[in-house]
């Protein structure tokens, strides 16, 4: 087996960018502006937990991704 190389334990401890995996996987058919009243409307806790849910069945299947992109539209309310 080969050992890692230090490229390898960055890359795989790099979490997503947010802003980037929305860009490629959300905004093709949303825009933060659009989402924003709804969400942003929530408390964090409930827009997190409306994320999740709707991440995971909405194009999202990889829970890092799923929380990157949370982050950064928690980041687009405040």
């Amino acid at each position: 087996m080969p050992a890692l190389t230090a490229l390898d334990t960055t890359a795989a401890e790099t979490p997503p960018d947010g802003k980037q995996v929305f860009k490629d996987r959300c905004a093709l058919c949303h825009t933060v502006r659009k989402l924003a009243p709804e969400l942003c409307e929530k408390l964090p806790a409930q827009r997190r937990d409306f994320l999740e849910r709707y991440l995971a069945s909405h194009h999202a299947p990889d829970p890092a991704e799923r929380k990157a992109v949370r982050d950064y539209l928690d980041e687009c309310c405040d």
